[in-house]
């Protein structure tokens, strides 16, 4: 088994608990001091380099989705590609952090582990799914800033029937909960279990961006009406109340419109202290302090 170094380590254990990391994220979270230094000494321990026909020199422990589409908030010209951990990867990933996994002693967990099936795209997810990646990001951060933990976190992309199993078992994934009153299926972005100062809770959590304000309020409202049945879906949890509802914005302008549509909707009345409305950056500052 060839040999990899600490830098390349860490990105493969990022890459354990995000599932999907651009170059710009990993130096965000310190796996490096910048991209050139990613594209020197730690990637390339990750993708082997290729022999004459073309093809890996031994299966690479990591592989990209890429999109063409770019935003405001990058660079000209850039496209960041998302990497994620490959079969291979995955397997390494165990021989590496086989105590941490196994033992459930950090934020690399058995029942956390996944990886993308074959035919996932990115289609039109790319920035939504960037973003709601810096959200896990910047909970994560705040949580071991706050000696909070995170219980588990299901993600709305885990649903693919044709993922890979994770050691012949299949992996967790965001749970699609039925509402008896609407008679439909309510699937939110992510569906966090946390814990802070003793206390367990659970959240619905949303990420919009560039979301129509009539779409968010619908979104919300389907979120309401599907707690209870949230509740049934991990009996084993702790929890004593519905779930909250975390409605994350990047945009103060989208978050100020849904307030003020809110606060006019008396539909709301009752469930008010069940709804978390935050910016990106609130979260950075502050995560999911309740109150305010």
């Amino acid at each position: 088994m060839s040999h990899l170094p600490p830098s390349s380590l860490r990105i493969l254990r990022a890459l354990g608990i995000y599932h999907f990391l651009t170059k710009p994220q990993m130096v965000e979270l310190g796996l490096s001091k910048s991209v050139a230094s990613l594209d020197n000494h730690a990637l390339p321990f990750l993708f082997p380099k290729r022999n004459r026909q073309g093809s890996p020199a031994s299966p690479p422990l990591c592989n990209v989705l890429t999109y063409g589409l770019r935003d405001e908030d990058e660079q000209p010209g850039k496209n960041h590609f998302m990497f994620y951990l490959t079969e291979a990867g995955l397997d390494r990933l165990w021989w590496e952090f086989e105590a941490e996994i196994e033992t459930d002693t950090g934020d690399l967990r058995e029942d956390q582990l996944w990886i993308p099936s074959p035919h996932d795209s990115l289609s039109n997810d790319y920035h939504h799914r960037r973003l709601y990646v810096s959200l896990h990001m910047a909970l994560r951060h705040w949580a071991s800033r706050t000696v909070a933990t995170i219980d588990f976190w299901h993600h709305y992309y885990q649903g693919d029937p044709n993922r890979p199993k994770v050691r012949g078992r299949p992996p967790s994934v965001n749970r699609l909960l039925w509402d008896e009153t609407a008679q439909k299926h309510v699937t939110p972005d992510g569906l966090l279990g946390l814990t802070q100062a003793s206390q367990s809770r659970l959240f619905f959590v949303e990420l919009h961006h560039k979301t129509p304000t009539a779409q968010v309020i619908a979104q919300i409202y389907r979120n309401f009406l599907a707690r209870k049945a949230a509740r049934q879906k991990v009996p084993a949890y702790p929890i004593k109340q519905d779930p909250y509802v975390l409605s994350v914005f990047t945009s103060e302008s989208i978050k100020s419109a849904v307030q003020k549509r809110l606060a006019d909707d008396q539909t709301f009345d009752a469930v008010r202290p069940g709804l978390l409305l935050r910016t990106l950056e609130e979260i950075r500052a502050e995560g999911v302090r309740l109150g305010g």
